[in-house]
């Protein structure tokens, strides 16, 4: 089994496998995908018989976490061709992009597992669900509140009140941005959702997802994540009082694997 890193011009070599994995996804999200995620991110690629037969892409997120940014992948996209399966190729993929995410200085990465099952053996645990808020049409609104649907020019507005929204609330989420909103706008679109606006005194006071019911009636997506540097998450973490605690730690996918003990800000490594 030979696992490589694609070149930019190869990227798009993956979107057979993606269509035939993925038949769930419309043509024109798969459209937009390929188009628009293709231009910052990363694939990973198993090649049998001359054509790719698994795959694993890393999609690149800035995110807060204790008031420090980091740079963090979410995992997606992790597939192989049904008649090549159990022959180890995802736990090859997934061992070497967690491999090359310790090698580049990156602390954890997540992913929106299909069954958590699939991944706990690879040493993910799930952390949250994510919380989506929904446009209802026949919901009655506070007066003076108009809603609108959002384009491009409100990105920026958009960002400003969802990143203070979420620093008063949480203590890791995924930065806004006017690109990561413009990004967004586009994704809803080409499957047929819009980000509804809500404004009172030309101010946003909300900002909900309008889509098809199939994806209101679903269920919260679970997020999953896991650590790729144990030192340098133990230096993201923020303590409220001064105390000393121990851990142990086993990472044995991770080529690096070691076993590591902390008292306080005493860190020994064997």
């Amino acid at each position: 089994m030979k696992i490589r890193k694609l070149e930019t011009e190869e990227k798009q070599n993956t979107k057979k496998l993606y269509e035939e994995v993925f038949s769930e996804d419309s043509k024109s999200f798969v459209d937009y995908y390929y188009e628009e995620k293709l231009k910052d991110n990363q694939i990973y690629a198993v090649e049998e018989d001359g054509e790719i037969q698994a795959m694993l892409h890393l999609n690149p997120y800035e995110l807060a976490v204790n008031g420090s940014k980091k740079d963090v992948n979410y995992i997606v996209a992790v597939a192989t061709r049904e008649s090549y399966r159990k022959r180890g190729y995802m736990p090859g993929l997934l061992k070497q992009a967690l491999n090359d995410m310790y090698a580049d200085g990156e602390t954890f990465t997540f992913l929106m597992p299909a069954s958590e099952s699939i991944y706990l053996p690879f040493d993910f645990r799930t952390v949250c669900e994510q919380n989506r808020s929904y446009y209802d049409p026949e919901e009655e609104t506070e007066e003076g509140v108009v809603i609108t649907d959002a384009v491009n020019a409100d990105a920026e507005e958009m960002a400003a009140y969802m990143e203070a929204q979420l620093t008063q609330s949480y203590q890791v989420y995924a930065k806004r941005s006017t690109a990561y909103y413009e990004r967004l706008i586009k994704e809803y679109a080409s499957d047929g959702g819009i980000l509804k606006i809500y404004k009172k005194d030309g101010k946003i006071t909300d900002i909900k997802i309008a889509a098809e019911a199939e994806e209101v009636d679903g269920g919260k997506p679970k997020i999953m994540i896991r650590i790729v540097d144990v030192r340098r998450m133990l230096m993201s973490l923020k303590l409220k009082s001064l105390m000393a605690v121990s851990f142990q730690i086993i990472a044995p996918a991770i080529i690096y694997g070691y076993m590591l003990y902390c008292n306080g800000s005493n860190y020994r490594r064997e």
